[in-house]
């Protein structure tokens, strides 16, 4: 099983240079590729699953209407390499993409609850609202 959260660095305003701090004047290439959808965070392991970044650049890409309604859980059964996606959207560049190395359902819900309260709590959703209630 893999967590990622991807960052979509097409048509960004800033080039994006990598994770950690880098000097504002040095000179960065813009991504291409693959390296366009870096993964800014990966559990367990720190770095995604390479060999299945093609998947996931692929879903990012052909269900990106889909994307926009940020409560949505897109779900894909890759049969060759028999994997399971779940991808959803955070907000406009970040997605949450958990995959698991064997065939899940796709009414599972205890991975729809998981996926739709990790987007709240990284959206802030939930903080947000408590501040609009009267005491």
């Amino acid at each position: 099983m893999n967590v990622s959260l991807v960052y979509d660095t097409n048509n960004a305003k800033e080039v994006f240079k990598g994770h950690g701090y880098h000097h504002p004047d040095s000179p960065h290439e813009v991504p291409t590729g693959l390296d366009s959808y870096p993964a800014i965070f990966s559990y367990p392991e720190e770095k995604p699953p390479i060999k299945l970044w093609p998947m996931v650049v692929m879903l990012l890409n052909s269900k990106a209407a889909e994307l926009t309604d940020l409560d949505r859980v897109i779900y894909s059964f890759d049969k060759t390499q028999s994997m399971t996606y779940f991808v959803t959207r955070l907000e406009g560049r970040f997605s949450l993409v958990v995959i698991f190395n064997f065939k899940k359902s796709e009414r599972d819900s205890y991975i729809k609850l998981f996926m739709q309260e990790m987007n709240l709590n990284l959206r802030g959703s939930n903080m947000f609202a408590g501040l609009g209630q009267k005491s």
